[in-house]
């Protein structure tokens, strides 16, 4: 993409340049760092994502976010889907006990830092 600076680039120019098989996900934290992961990884990854509990951001009694449901009911299918795209992509939740888990949008595992 367009560089703002050597190591920092616009989203836009970066994805036009590093297409992803998904363009329908959020802008939203999580789905833009799933975008992120798969713009870096073109010859396919398992992506592990950390700290995505499913809970409200700096919450202090880990209530489940707002949009939590809806959130892991439009994931679901992408999550499924990228497991058979192009060269392969599995996201997995490493906090098995996620909110996303239990909404089951995505596998949960325990492996993450073997």
């Amino acid at each position: 993409g367009e560089a703002v600076s050597p190591l920092l680039h616009e989203a836009n120019s970066w994805f036009a340049d590093h297409p992803v098989p998904v363009s329908n996900l959020s802008a939203l934290t999580l789905g833009h760092g799933i975008r992120i992961a798969l713009s870096l990884t073109p010859q396919g990854a398992i992506v592990k994502l950390l700290g995505c509990d499913g809970t409200t951001t700096f919450s202090k009694n880990n209530a489940p976010h707002y949009d939590l449901k809806r959130v892991a009911k439009k994931l679901k299918p992408i999550v499924q889907m990228l497991r058979t795209v192009g060269p392969g992509w599995d996201i997995v939740n490493c906090n098995p006990k996620s909110l996303y888990v239990a909404e089951k949008a995505m596998p949960g595992v325990s492996w993450c830092f073997d």
